[in-house]
C-alpha cells in the first residue's frame, strides 16, 4: 500500500514552494507445501521450498523544495533549496527447515540446517537537504552546481557530495549541444543488510558418496565491524548532441560511474580451512565458526559509450536506434547471506547484468493511413554473465565466468486508431519475438550434471493483443 498528499504554492513565475507527505506499507508471506528438506540436485532443485517466511517493512517520508526568485548576478540565477526526512521499520518472523545437496546418484553429501530464531525487528531514520543553483551566463551556457548532505542514524554518519553539471551551444553552432556533469551520491542504507546479525545462523555439513563426513560441522554467523561508512558512487558525464534535418538528433554519450566503500560480508577463514581446500585432501579441521564480518569493502565499476539517433515523425510518431558499449565488473559480485548456501572463494568478476554490447531500437511509424500505425521494438545484446558450481555447491574458476547465447527479440505490431463514444482507443495487436530466436534465461551451470550447460525459458514466439486509452474528444 502507498499514498502521497503534496501541494505547492507559487509566489512568481519562478518561485515556487512545495510540501509533501508519503506513507508505504509493503506485507509479504511464503508458505512452502510442506516441511521435507529442499534438494538442490545437479538437475534442479525439488522437495519442499525451505523458509516459511513474513515479512513487513514501513516507510513514513516528508519532503519539501522551494524555488527562490529568479535574479540576475553575472547572468540569470534559479536558485533551488530543500530536504527529506525518510524513516524505515523493517521487520520478520522466518523459519528455516533443511536444505539437503545430492549427487548424480541421489546421494545426500550436503546438509544446511538452521539455529536460532528468524523473528527480528529493525529501523532507521534518514535525513537530507540540498542546494542548486542553475546559473545561464549567456544564452548558450547554462552551468549548474550544488551541494547535498545526508544523516544516516543507523551509521552515524554525515556526508557531504557535490553536484555540477554544464550545458553549451557555441555562438554560432545552434545545432550542436555539448554537456556533462559529476555527482558523488550516497547510497542508501538497506536494512536487511544490517539485520544478518540477528538473523537465524546455518550449519553446514559436507559427506563424501559413501556418506562419511568429510567437512564440518561449519557455523556461519554474521557481524557488523565497526565504524562503517556510508557506500558513495562518483558519476561522470559527457555528452554531445547535434540537430541533424528533418528533426532528427545524433548524440554521443560516455559514462563512467566508481562504486566505492560497498557493503560485503567478507568471510574470515583461513584458506586451508576452507572447501577447496578439504576437497583438494585437507583434512577435516572438525567444527569451526565461519564468520562473516560487514565491511565498507566492496567496489563496483561500469563504464559506456552511447550513440544513438532519433527522429520524431507528424507529431505522435518516432524512433530511435542506439548502441551502446559497456564494462560492468565488482569484487563482490555474489552476495553472502544466510539465504546465499554457495562456497564463494574468489567474488571478483562481471555484474549479473553486464552485456558489453547492446543494439536497441524502437518506432512507431505511420501506415497505409492515417488511422493505422506500425511499431517495433529490437533488443539484441550479448549474452549475461553466469558462474560454473560443483555438486557440493562450490564455485568452479572465476565468478561470471560463462556466457548465456547472445540475446536477439524483435517485437512488431499493428494498431487502429479508433474513436467509440468520445473516447479515443488504440487496438493493438503483434507478436513477441516474431523470429523465434531461442533466448534462454536459465542455464544447468553444475558441473559432472548430465545436463550440464543445457539451456532453458526465454520467451518463444508470442500473439500479442492490447486496448489502450489514448485521450477522450470533446
Amino acid at each position: 500500500w502507498f499514498g502521497y498528499v503534496k501541494d505547492q504554492w507559487t509566489f512568481s513565475a519562478t518561485s515556487m514552494i512545495e510540501f509533501g507527505l508519503a506513507a508505504g506499507v509493503e506485507h509479504s508471506t511464503a508458505t512452502p507445501q510442506g516441511d521435507a528438506p529442499y534438494l538442490i540436485t545437479p538437475e534442479g532443485q525439488g522437495g519442499n521450498y525451505y523458509t516459511d517466511a513474513r515479512r513487513d517493512a514501513q516507510q513514513l517520508q516528508g519532503i519539501t523544495n522551494y524555488y527562490l526568485p529568479a535574479f540576475r548576478f553575472f547572468g540569470e540565477h534559479q536558485i533551488k533549496i530543500g530536504g527529506d526526512v525518510l524513516s524505515l521499520d523493517y521487520q520478520q518472523n522466518i523459519t528455516r527447515t533443511q536444505i539437503d545437496y545430492l549427487d548424480n546418484a541421489g546421494d545426500v553429501i550436503r546438509t544446511i540446517n538452521f539455529l536460532g530464531s528468524g523473528a527480528l525487528r529493525r529501523g532507521n531514520d534518514v535525513g537530507s537537504s540540498y542546494i542548486q543553483d542553475s546559473w545561464r551566463l549567456r544564452p548558450w551556457l547554462l552551468v549548474e552546481s550544488g551541494w547535498r548532505l545526508d544523516e544516516d542514524r543507523l551509521l552515524g554518519t554525515i556526508n557531504l557530495s557535490p553536484r555540477a553539471g554544464f550545458a553549451i551551444s557555441p555562438p554560432g553552432m545552434e545545432k550542436l549541444r555539448f554537456s556533462g556533469s559529476f555527482a558523488r551520491i550516497i547510497d542508501a542504507t538497506n536494512l536487511q543488510l544490517f539485520t544478518r546479525p540477528l538473523d537465524q545462523a546455518s550449519v553446514s555439513n559436507d559427506y563424501d558418496a559413501a556418506g562419511s563426513l568429510i567437512y564440518g560441522p561449519v557455523t556461519s554467523t554474521y557481524t557488523l565491524a565497526p565504524n562503517l561508512e556510508s557506500p558513495r558512487a562518483d558519476v561522470w558525464t559527457l555528452a554531445a548532441e547535434r540537430a541533424l534535418p528533418k528533426m532528427m538528433r545524433a548524440k554521443v554519450q560516455l559514462l563512467r560511474r566508481r562504486f566505492s566503500r560497498g557493503f560485503d560480508y567478507i568471510n574470515n577463514l583461513p584458506a586451508d580451512e576452507q572447501l577447496p581446500a578439504i576437497l583438494a585432501g585437507a583434512p577435516n579441521p572438525g567444527p569451526i565458526t565461519a564468520d562473516d564480518v560487514l565491511s565498507n569493502q566492496r567496489q563496483d565499476s561500469y563504464d559506456s559509450a552511447e550513440i544513438s539517433l532519433g527522429q520524431p515523425l507528424n507529431g505522435r510518431f518516432q524512433w530511435m536506434v542506439s548502441y551502446i558499449r559497456s564494462r560492468a565488473e565488482s569484487n563482490a559480485v555474489i552476495e553472502r547471506s544466510v539465504d546465499q548456501p554457495l562456497s564463494i572463494a574468489s567474488d571478483t568478476g562481471p555484474l549479473p547484468w553486464d552485456a558489453p554490447n547492446r543494439l536497441l531500437s524502437w518506432g512507431y511509424l505511420p501506415a497505409w493511413n492515417k488511422n493505422w500505425a506500425v511499431g517495433y521494438m529490437l533488443d539484441w545484446h550479448t549474452g549475461l554473465p553466469f558462474s560454473i558450481q560443483d555438486d557440493y555447491g562450490q564455485l568452479v574458476g572465476a565468478v561470471d565466468q560463462m556466457r548465456l547465447p547472445t540475446f536477439f527479440e524483435l517485437n512488431v505490431f499493428l494498431e487502429r486508431i479508433l474513436t467509440v463514444r468520445g473516447y479515443r482507443l488504440g487496438l493493438r495487436g503483434g507478436v513477441n519475438n516474431i523470429t523465434a530466436h531461442f533466448n534462454p534465461s536459465l542455464v544447468d551451470n553444475v558441473a559432472g550434471s548430465p545436463i550440464y550447460l543445457s539451456e532453458y525459458n526465454g520467451q518463444p514466439r508470442a500473439l500479442n493483443f492490447q486496448v489502450r486509452l489514448i485521450d477522450r474528444r470533446p
